[in-house]
């Protein structure tokens, strides 16, 4: 199996979407950790009631950490640039960070989801609220393992799924990697709404003020955005389905998903 590798012509330059990429993830990157170390710090030192959901917060602080590292040193090897732009050595870089970020992300993902619903089981410790919580984590937990499984595993040999030099290797069609990839976005995206509603019965029934349960209410929807930010990236996708200029398209990476 040939690769299309060119060497980097001179003088390239940075791209408008690398450095934009860049600026993102440094913008996402640096308050959520500020926001998450000082929630942390107030639960321990403070409250003194360190919880599992604290325990998975920070988990999910350093995975998600790592992730914008991992973000922001793919820029340097050919994220957002043309693949004839793009050297062999930074090449082999770039696939090995890509295919490093495709198994880790559901992980990730479901770290920060189940932080979120065991907060809001403790929040709301109803019946219902723990039924459905439950059920969730159950759900997350069997979709993050098949998911993973099936990204890990994606050629055979593994490693041809970074390594393009292999010969004699077979990979999933590119139909079917953007098929895999976009049932992953859909269902991510239908558990990020049922978590983000499931407080808000509990929340509205309430003995305060209808005013202060707007409010609530109203901050609560700021969980949208991490709704809206999975809806973007299935315009990001289009990467799985091209294997002629996929360094340029692959120009949102999954990570940033979790910084929203």
């Amino acid at each position: 199996m040939e690769s299309p590798l060119r060497p980097r012509s001179d003088g390239s330059g940075t791209s408008h979407m690398t450095i934009a990429v860049r600026v993102v993830v440094l913008a996402l990157a640096i308050p959520t950790t500020l926001v998450c170390v000082l929630r942390l710090y107030l639960r321990k030192f403070v409250t003194k009631q360190f919880g599992l959901d604290d325990w998975l917060v920070l988990i999910a602080l350093i995975g998600v950490d790592l992730f914008s590292a991992l973000a922001y040193t793919i820029t340097y090897y050919g994220l957002g640039e043309p693949l004839q732009n793009v050297s062999a050595d930074q090449l082999v870089v770039f696939l090995t960070l890509e295919y490093a970020s495709q198994c880790a992300y559901l992980v990730i993902a479901a770290t920060v989801k189940a932080s979120l619903l065991l907060f809001i089981m403790r929040l709301f410790p109803t019946r219902f609220v723990h039924l459905v919580g439950r059920c969730l984590l159950g759900v997350i937990a069997a979709f993050t393992l098949s998911g993973t499984l099936a990204l890990v595993f994606q050629c055979r040999p593994v490693q041809a799924a970074y390594d393009k030099t292999l010969i004699h290797a077979t990979c999933y069609a590119p139909e079917t990697s953007y098929a895999i990839l976009m049932m992953q976005g859909v269902i991510m995206f239908v558990l990020d709404v049922i978590i983000l509603v499931l407080p808000m019965r509990p929340i509205w029934q309430l003995q305060m003020p209808m005013k202060k349960r707007l409010l609530v209410l109203g901050l609560l929807c700021i969980g949208f955005t991490a709704c809206v930010a999975a809806l973007v990236r299935f315009s990001t996708l289009k990467f799985a389905n091209d294997t002629t200029n996929f360094t340029c398209k692959c120009h949102a990476p999954p990570f940033l998903d979790e910084d929203s």
